[in-house]
């Protein structure tokens, strides 16, 4: 059989081990206060990239504060999940962002969990930025 487990650029490839988003969503979807869920992958220096889930808890969910149900749903995929499919962190927002189809918007997402990274990339005029564990990146300001 053929087990489709999503997008091939939805993948996330941990330390050479690859992780697809899918399992890891429906695992914080079990929760039964949780009411959205998308993970993508974030740049890490050494292993390439690491998971990172975001989450939209029910609209009346008074449970707890945002730290605590990120811990709690981080306990939740340490009991289901292997270590390396394992989400580095759990962000809590009120929305995802939507593409045209209304599904959660993966590219916008996975700018935004690479911010940190990409804000510390120095500008380099037509030159290549290296970035540890990564291939080269062309810069976008010079013509291929």
């Amino acid at each position: 059989f053929l087990y489709l487990a999503g997008r091939s650029d939805d993948v996330i490839n941990r330390g050479g081990e690859k992780v697809h988003p899918r399992e890891i969503e429906e695992v914080l979807l079990s929760d039964p206060h949780i009411r959205g869920a998308a993970v993508v992958g974030r740049p890490h220096r050494l292993l390439g990239e690491e998971c990172v889930a975001y989450v939209v808890p029910d609209p009346g969910y008074t449970g707890s504060s945002p730290d605590r149900l990120a811990g709690k749903l981080l306990d939740r995929c340490r009991q289901a999940l292997s270590p390396h499919k394992q989400p580095a962190s759990v962000i809590v927002v009120d929305a995802l962002p939507a593409g045209p189809t209304g599904k959660p918007d993966r590219r916008a997402l996975r700018a935004a969990a690479a911010g940190g990274l990409a804000s510390a990339v120095a500008p380099s005029a037509g030159k290549q930025d290296i970035i540890p564990g990564r291939l080269p990146i062309q810069r976008n300001d010079q013509p291929l």
